[in-house]
């Protein structure tokens, strides 16, 4: 007899434990500040508040056994959803409200098994601030694009460690007759083979120079050389040149300036000459 209370003593304890989990989670759920929700078979069957509010909804039957994809604004969506709903995933969507405005955020689908049944329960986070910065950073580095793109100068980027130029302006096209594309491609040593071999000893030591300037305070250098043109001859060039550090404050891009001089040079000499 002692045996069977001790058991069913147990199951009481059990069960009693389940209920303090099932209680938890279920106060985690619903307190939770991101919208969080339930669905089978891609239909809410369960929310909490922050939901209602995320979907700017006055009655819970606004929401409740409607179909997900129903908050989608965008067609691809839909299909996407549809497809994927019942896996785990993490994905951008547009929301749309029951007061059909429109709110950017990301929704992670995770999917447990309940009673032999795949459920999904979404949580969603409303990026609408970064959004906002990511516009704003959009604009200012078109801005930025249309005064680089529109300078006599070539400005450039390349990686410090792997030397590949990233970025190049089309001004190129009309100083050296390469494209940015051609610019891309060339390798240190190429990069070096365009260089007056008059200059190239004064440049061998250009990128430790110019970290170790950057290190001492000093925003730039500059630097007058040769650069062969693709048909021929060479540029005289001016360039000035700043270094961009990564997160950890290692050197990762060297951003030059380049502005044709040769004609400056040209007249530079004949005033020697009539000297």
């Amino acid at each position: 007899m002692k045996k069977k209370l001790t058991n069913a003593g147990m199951v009481r304890t059990y069960e009693d434990q389940l209920l303090q989990n099932y209680e938890f989670y279920k106060s985690a759920f619903e307190l939770s500040k991101d919208p969080k929700i339930v669905l089978e078979d891609c239909k809410i069957v369960r929310f909490n508040s922050a939901t209602m509010n995320f979907l700017e909804s006055e009655e819970a039957d606004e929401i409740y056994a409607h179909e997900f994809d129903e908050f989608l604004d965008d067609e691809h969506d839909h299909e996407f959803i549809d497809k994927k709903c019942s896996g785990n995933m993490f994905i951008e969507l547009n929301i749309k409200t029951c007061k059909n405005n429109i709110i950017p955020a990301t929704v992670n689908f995770d999917t447990i098994s309940r009673n032999g049944q795949e459920i999904s329960i979404a949580t969603i986070h409303d990026i609408t601030d970064r959004k906002e910065i990511e516009k704003e950073l959009y604009a200012s580095e078109e801005r930025f694009r249309q005064i680089v793109e529109r300078s006599s100068d070539i400005f450039y980027r390349q990686n410090i460690n792997t030397t590949k130029f990233e970025y190049m302006s089309p001004k190129v096209k009309n100083i050296l007759g390469s494209t940015p594309e051609e610019m891309y491609s060339l390798t240190v040593e190429e990069q070096a083979a365009q260089i007056h071999p008059d200059d190239l000893p004064g440049l061998i030591n250009f990128r430790q120079d110019l970290i170790e300037a950057d290190d001492n305070g000093i925003d730039s250098i500059e630097r007058e050389f040769r650069i062969k043109h693709k048909l021929g001859g060479y540029k005289w060039i001016h360039g000035s040149y700043n270094l961009i550090r990564d997160a950890n404050g290692k050197p990762e891009f060297i951003v030059g300036r380049l502005r044709d001089i040769t004609e400056h040079k040209r007249m530079e000499k004949e005033l020697q000459k009539n000297k």
